[in-house]
């Protein structure tokens, strides 16, 4: 703390000038400000350079500087995405390329032992792998700019993609391996052994199950960027809705009245369908001849079953009521088509609007 012009430590009390206290915080940590009453050290070029450094490993594809310079990246910065994922990502990565094969048949002491020994990395570079994902997409979820966020998590998920191709075909190879390694040991001993030995658990079922396991533990790692992402997303595109509707809402006032104002035409259209056949030229007349159709044909059904010559009068009576009644039909089905058309060009608008009003921002 500045004291009286000079600058004061805090915990053992030593004293320095402005110029020995800049020159000292430059040494250590980068840029300093010490025009106000607290020193205040701005370490971002040295950040910069640590990860010029670290993703220049990435590239290179040196994953040992990689995990060193993230894993010190991740004291530095531990609140960035970055290097908290990396260093776990290459921890992993450096557990398969520093393991070893175990061997799936073992002689000792004139004792025979058979046991299925995948390769030592890939357990913890799964596990390792997986329990950073849920803190690394808490980290994510927290980056305000919305492409530097996307940007975040399409890394994750193609490294966590990468690797997990890279996991599946282990498995697979692994599995050949001590499958072929105890079928190679049954054919160079005699059939007595190889009964009491080597069975179809030993060569199939087990190896199975355990290749199998390793296989759901990595398709999980897999789900868990999946829904984390389908999570951020949901998150994103809420806010950026919110955000639209916020910064347009003359907009948003604008389309709910529109739509508003063509609902009530919707509503006095379909009162105006209901009204135009009472409203349409020569209605009257038709009801009368409606009538006088109906009761043409309950006389025509009174008449016997025999009465053919009789039945056709009554029924060229109806034909030639019934064509009177059809140009008034005509009309109302016409003027009715007009006002549904006015409907529907209202409801197309309506459904623009909703559109407009719900869709992803």
């Amino acid at each position: 703390m500045k004291q009286e012009g000079v600058f004061v430590c805090q915990s053992c009390g030593s004293k320095y000038t402005v110029e020995e206290a800049r020159r000292m915080m430059v040494e250590v940590e980068g840029t300093v400000d010490v025009t106000g009453s607290t020193v205040k050290v701005d370490n971002s070029t040295k950040l910069e350079n640590l990860y010029k450094v670290a993703r220049r490993a990435v590239e290179d594809g040196n994953t040992d500087q990689a995990f060193k310079k993230y894993e010190q990246l991740q004291m530095e910065d531990p609140d960035n995405w970055e290097p908290n994922f990396y260093t776990a990502y290459y921890s992993g990565i450096n557990s398969l390329k520093n393991d070893s094969p175990g061997s799936s048949v073992r002689i000792s002491g004139g004792k025979v032992s058979l046991s299925l020994n995948y390769r030592s990395g890939i357990s913890p570079c799964i596990r390792t792998i997986h329990n950073c994902l849920d803190s690394i997409f808490s980290l994510i979820e927290d980056i305000q700019d919305y492409d530097k966020q996307n940007a975040a998590i399409e890394t994750v998920q193609g490294n966590v993609e990468s690797i997990a191709d890279i996991l599946m075909d282990i498995i697979d190879s692994e599995h050949q391996r001590m499958k072929g390694e105890i079928s190679h040991y049954a054919d160079e001993v005699n059939e007595g052994f190889v009964g009491k030995g080597i069975d179809k658990m030993t060569l199939g079922g087990k190896n199975n199950d355990i290749r199998d396991s390793y296989k759901q533990d990595v398709s999980i790692m897999l789900a868990l960027v999946e829904k984390r992402k389908d999570r951020i997303e949901e998150i994103v595109g809420k806010q950026r809705f919110d955000e639209f509707w916020a910064e347009n809402q003359p907009l948003k006032a604008n389309l709910e009245t529109e739509k508003k104002t063509l609902t009530e035409k919707i509503e006095a259209l379909n009162k105006e369908i209901s009204s135009t056949p009472q409203n349409t030229e020569g209605y009257a007349h038709m009801v009368e001849l409606q009538k006088k159709v109906k009761n043409l044909i309950s006389e025509k059904e009174a008449l016997g079953f025999f009465k053919f010559k009789e039945k056709k009068v009554v029924q060229e009576q109806i034909d030639s009521v019934s064509a009177e009644i059809d140009p008034i039909q005509l009309r109302i089905n016409s003027a009715i088509l007009e006002v549904e058309k006015r409907i529907n060009s209202h409801q197309t608008r309506i459904k623009d609007i909703d559109e407009e009003l719900t869709k992803p921002r």
